[in-house]
């Protein structure tokens, strides 16, 4: 058991580890350069190299969304579809707010744990109805499997106007067209070439 027990056990990153990421990603990769830097502001006077906990790092990141919503609230940058709010709205967790601006924190972890949690991740499906479909739910319980999803796929794209006749044609002419292509290289490149040697012989 001993050693070898010990690397196969799975290992989960420590809080640390995630907050560090994204503070590293934000620092050096990120596109916009005032954003970044505004983070790592954030960052150093939000304590986030002092995070412990992966609950923790959870808060910190909810609340750091929180302040930069607040400081983006009607700027120009801000998409009127999709308005800078505190999240979440007590439409979406109504034991979430406490009083006034305080946030019952234990109810958010909670409310954000369920969200975001592995439960709620979707995959999705080609439909000729709607191009992306949640197919979780339906998986759960049910004896479709990966031939039948294959098989709903294509007959959605022949719904959509495209049959096996068609997919072949177009094979038919790219193989045509990548022959003529060699032909007409092998022709005026290649021939060419020759010719000159030739000459200069």
């Amino acid at each position: 058991m001993g050693a070898a027990s010990q690397t196969k056990r799975r290992v989960t990153p420590g809080s640390e580890l995630v907050l560090k990421a994204v503070l590293q990603y934000v620092r050096h990769f990120f596109g916009c350069a005032g954003c970044s830097k505004h983070f790592q502001e954030m960052a150093a006077d939000r304590g986030l190299e002092q995070v412990s906990g992966l609950n923790e790092a959870a808060l910190w990141l909810w609340e750091a969304h929180n302040v930069v919503n607040k400081r983006l609230k009607g700027d120009l940058t801000e998409d009127p579809a999709h308005p800078k709010i505190q999240f979440p709205s007590v439409a979406s967790c109504m034991t979430c707010k406490g009083v006034g601006e305080d946030w019952e924190q234990e109810e958010v972890l909670s409310y954000l744990k369920q969200r975001y949690g592995k439960n709620n991740i979707c995959t999705y499906e080609l439909s000729s109805a709607n191009l992306c479909q949640p197919i979780t739910e339906n998986l759960v319980g049910s004896e479709r499997t990966a031939e039948k999803l294959v098989d709903e796929n294509i007959d959605a794209l022949e719904g959509s106007g495209f049959n096996y006749a068609d997919i072949g044609l177009c094979v038919v002419l790219y193989l045509a067209s990548a022959i003529v292509l060699i032909l007409v290289y092998y022709k005026f490149v290649l021939k060419r070439g020759h010719r000159r040697k030739f000459n200069v012989n």
